[in-house]
């Protein structure tokens, strides 16, 4: 059994679900054109047990997995000791460590009850140890995609490479050694002097929910939008509001100090590009003070910023990992 360090690791896409153990009581969104077609995919039980062991799928392109890129002689049909990441909106859900990989599909074990409308959920992976991340801490991973640097993840499988990725491997395995903690000076980080990630859970969710109902008083009842909550689509943005056949995507981050410093995840920052002359960043400082601060920052196309919907002043981005972004003054 070799130790994580000499594992090949192999990441495979997915859709996003909470717990992956079936659709009764859970949903499932992305993850491709069969699951917006069908309404689900074979990766709806990837963390659902059977006799001690787990068994994943995700689809590789043309329905095979080339097992000779981890580290198996030329026509085998499997591999043993991989790292195996599982991987929706260009983040880390959770892995299978010393995991059997195989070339072709497999049907899914006598029993196992992996069957959804008549169907058989086969699996291409296979491993006794498993973690699932809870939704919040997955954000904490993001996965470079070949769309933001060469020789990132495309859209089905990846096999991280070559030295330019030995930077995110080695942050990958401190993340799995962790158990998905994230690192101490991510977790604390003070970016500009700012107050940085709040740690407490349950603190953040009160400042998140906080700084939405703002955004949502601002754009409804004062601007007279008609406010949409996108927060459970995991579409890239928290909001939507609509006037006169406009529609705006507003992304929320709320802070409890006075500096504006927020960082967006994998799948924010995306969509905060792609979607730049409709996307507002609106960052609520003081999120949980009886006088809330809302500043709005858009794209301008003239002067090619994000400035502040009042004051024109710009908004410094830094790209971390390339696949996220930190925001700040």
């Amino acid at each position: 059994m070799l130790g994580m360090a000499e594992s090949p690791i192999f990441f495979m896409n997915i859709g996003w679900m909470t717990a992956y153990k079936g659709l009764k009581g859970d949903t499932i969104t992305g993850g491709g054109g069969y699951v917006k077609e069908h309404g689900y995919g074979y990766e709806i039980f990837n963390f659902k047990p059977y006799r001690g062991r787990y068994y994943g799928y995700g689809r590789p392109s043309k329905d095979s997995i080339a097992v000779e890129r981890l580290g198996a002689p030329e026509g085998a049909l499997f591999v043993d000791g991989v790292l195996v990441v599982w991987v929706a909106n260009s983040c880390v859900v959770g892995w299978y460590k010393n995991a059997r990989v195989y070339r072709k599909l497999h049907s899914a074990p006598p029993g196992s009850k992996r069957t959804f409308r008549g169907h058989d959920c086969g699996y291409y992976v296979t491993a006794k140890e498993s973690k699932l991340l809870e939704p919040g801490a997955r954000l904490t991973m993001p996965v470079p995609r070949a769309r933001e640097i060469d020789g990132g993840m495309g859209r089905y499988v990846w096999y991280p490479e070559g030295e330019q990725h030995r930077h995110f491997r080695r942050e990958l395995l401190g993340f799995i050694r962790s158990d998905g903690t994230p690192r101490v000076e991510n977790a604390n980080r003070k970016p500009h002097g700012g107050h940085g990630w709040q740690v407490d859970p349950r603190r953040r969710k009160q400042i998140e929910a906080a700084a939405v109902r703002e955004v949502m008083r601002y754009y409804g009842k004062e601007l007279k939008y008609d406010v949409r909550d996108r927060q459970d689509d995991h579409c890239g943005w928290d909001l939507e509001a609509a006037r006169d056949g406009v529609v705006l995507h507003l992304e929320v981050k709320g802070v409890a100090g006075t500096d504006v410093a927020v960082e967006l995840t994998a799948n924010e920052y995306k969509w905060m590009k792609k979607n730049r002359n409709s996307y507002r960043v609106c960052i609520v400082t003081k999120a949980l003070s009886r006088t809330p601060v809302l500043s709005i920052y858009g794209y301008v196309p003239g002067s090619k910023r994000w400035e502040h919907h009042e004051d024109g002043s710009p908004i410094q981005i830094e790209p971390v990992w390339v696949q996220t972004a930190r925001l700040h003054l």
